[in-house]
């Protein structure tokens, strides 16, 4: 009989490029176009756009968790937490573009969310060094918490309760509670046998399955505001689906449009934004399947133009003065500006300049810290 251990592939660095995790965050990014696509549609269009849209977050946040374990390899976990600190604290400009009142409706969104899951993970790593069927549970556990505070106990308010707990208090944003299990899910779905992961995915869909034969009354569309109990069930099938899937035939994948977006989904995340919130609604251009296609072209466009463009300004970037004035520029507009239209542009240029420089920033601390410890040495 096989044993946990031998069910995982655990041990081994420095290995090639994986490219199934650039191809599972590129399949995440066109799924979000879905997700955040303002559209005039029948019914039918709209929920496929949710949801199919709403599977994205899963994904990367899963991707992010496995990443972290080969970060940790190569660096301490100091550099990676001040750099994943600052990236939470820059990634406010992408809040404001969705929330202009940036700092009356402070939440824990997409940045905030990936900063605290690398540096969980990077401490697990680090200090407890725990089996990976451990991230198995320590995900299951976190889902568990948020179902019964959320679902079977009515939660009182306190301080920062949406940085804490999914519910309508939150809106559309990633609080610990679920969403940190995504990044711990994401451990051991790398590290286990794939087909582990494609038995995980049938336990999870046949979740889903009694979920609504037992409740007839749930809506078909799964609620991720609240991360209810069928959407936990279907996002985390299709997570494990999908590292089954691409762990299986894209682990040796280079040069496709799907890796090509994986690796440039930090730029993806503003540029589809801007597309889809800020440049087609004022144009009218609002039908689905157009919308769908014109933004998934005109990203990668954008992408590979502001790569080219960057050239000559990332030496700019080389220094935490610039860096400075970008998190003042971010934190500061939102209260500089009483416009919410103007508030949305000026971030979104932020953002922009922000994701494409960001490893700039990440070689800065890590040689800071490096540094600091040759001269403690």
């Amino acid at each position: 009989m096989k044993t946990i251990d031998k069910l995982l592939d655990v041990g081994k660095t420095n290995k090639p490029r994986d490219y199934s995790l650039d191809a599972i965050k590129g399949i995440a990014c066109i799924c979000m176009i879905l997700a955040h696509a303002q559209i005039q549609e029948g019914k039918a269009a709209a929920a496929l756009s949710f949801l199919i849209g709403g599977l994205a977050p899963t994904l990367f946040f899963a991707v992010s968790g496995v990443t972290t374990t080969f970060q940790i390899t190569r660096t301490k976990i100091i550099p990676i937490a001040i750099s994943y600190l600052l990236l939470s604290v820059l990634g406010f400009s992408y809040n404001a573009m969705w929330r202009p009142n940036l700092w009356t409706t402070v939440a824990c969104d997409i940045f905030q969310i990936i900063a605290i899951g690398v540096i969980a993970v990077s401490y697990l790593e680090q200090y407890i060094k725990p089996k990976k069927i451990y991230y198995l549970f320590l995900s299951v556990g976190i889902f568990s918490i948020h179902h019964f505070v959320t679902h079977k106990f009515q939660l009182p308010p306190f301080p920062f309760r949406q940085f804490l707990f999914a519910g309508e208090w939150a809106g559309f944003t990633f609080p610990i509670f679920p969403w940190l299990g995504a990044f711990f899910a994401g451990v051991f779905a790398y590290n286990c046998k794939k087909s582990i992961n494609l038995v995980l995915a049938f336990i999870y869909a046949i979740g889903l399955v009694i979920t609504f034969a037992i409740n007839k009354n749930i809506s078909l569309l799964p609620d991720k505001v609240n991360v209810s109990l069928e959407y936990y069930f279907l996002s985390y099938s299709f997570l494990f689906l999908s590292f089954y899937l691409f762990r299986k035939f894209a682990k040796n994948w280079s040069n496709n449009l799907i890796v090509y977006i994986g690796k440039n989904s930090l730029l993806f995340l503003y540029v589809h934004v801007i597309l889809l919130r800020l440049v087609f609604p004022p144009l009218g251009f609002n039908r689905a399947i157009p919308v769908w296609i014109a933004s998934l072209i005109l990203s990668v466009v954008m992408i590979y133009l502001l790569e080219r463009g960057n050239i000559y300004l990332e030496k700019y970037f080389q220094n935490f003065y610039t860096w400075g004035i970008i998190a003042i520029l971010t934190c500061g507009i939102p209260l500089v500006f009483q416009d919410e239209t103007a508030i949305k542009y000026n971030a979104a240029v932020i953002g922009l300049l922000f994701a494409a420089n960001y490893h700039s920033l990440s070689k800065l601390i890590k040689q800071k810290f490096s540094q600091t410890v040759n001269f403690v040495g």
